[in-house]
């Protein structure tokens, strides 16, 4: 009899915890307005990550052109050799620049070293005249935005060009000329156009050098920003 009381006791209070509490209910918060959040939503700004690019204040130049030279003689040990330069002649140039003030537009120096040959052929001599330009000056770049992808410029240098006649032994001879000169040039972006996606910017230079003896130097490169 006690077996079965016990039994009958287990089931009931099993079916009791088993049945469901009528008052228990979960509370409905307030609906979630997404556009008020959103609007209301302000990050803050984290300096070690979050970080504005800037300008690189260096960068460097190759340009390839040619070079449209007044004749020139040159007199070695009682023998004078004249160029006629009739035809423009290729030149190099390696171009660094260093830009200090960024308020109104740009403004650095620069600094180049270049390259060119002439060779000239004569019944009994051959010579070669190597040309080695040396500039250093100021650079004017009309770079008003971080977004603007077409930028003119401006350099106005004092160039040094190192002539060396190299031939025969009584041939060779060495000079320099000064000149002052001014440039003008428009450099492309070609990472705002577009065309690059590269971590440094790179650009494409236009290039037009007057020097002041009407020596001209038409050349056209690229650049790097560093």
């Amino acid at each position: 009899m006690q077996t079965k009381t016990f039994i009958f006791t287990f089931i009931f209070s099993s079916i009791c915890m088993a049945a469901p509490d009528k008052d228990f209910e979960i509370p409905i918060g307030e609906q979630a307005d997404i556009v008020r959040e959103t609007s209301e939503l302000k990050l803050q700004e984290e300096l070690s990550v979050q970080q504005k690019k800037t300008e690189a204040n260096f960068q460097i130049n190759l340009l390839a052109g040619f070079a449209k030279l007044k004749p020139m003689s040159f007199e070695a040990h009682g023998n004078t050799i004249n160029y006629a330069f009739n035809n423009n002649i290729a030149m190099l140039n390696y171009q660094f620049n260093h830009y200090l003030f960024n308020n109104f537009g740009r403004l650095g120096w620069l600094a180049s070293v270049g390259y060119s040959y002439s060779q000239h052929e004569q019944a009994l001599t051959s010579t070669v005249l190597h040309i080695l330009p040396l500039n250093v000056g100021i650079s004017y770049r009309g770079q008003y935005t971080s977004t603007q992808a077409v930028m003119p410029y401006l350099n106005l240098t004092y160039e040094n060009w190192i002539y060396f006649q190299r031939g025969l032994e009584e041939y060779n001879t060495s000079i320099s000329y000064s000149y002052g000169a001014a440039a003008l040039g428009v450099a492309f972006s070609l990472n705002k156009i577009g065309i690059l996606n590269s971590r440094n910017e790179a650009e494409m230079n236009l290039q037009y050098k007057r020097l002041n003896n009407d020596n001209y130097v038409v050349q056209l490169g690229g650049a790097l920003a560093l």
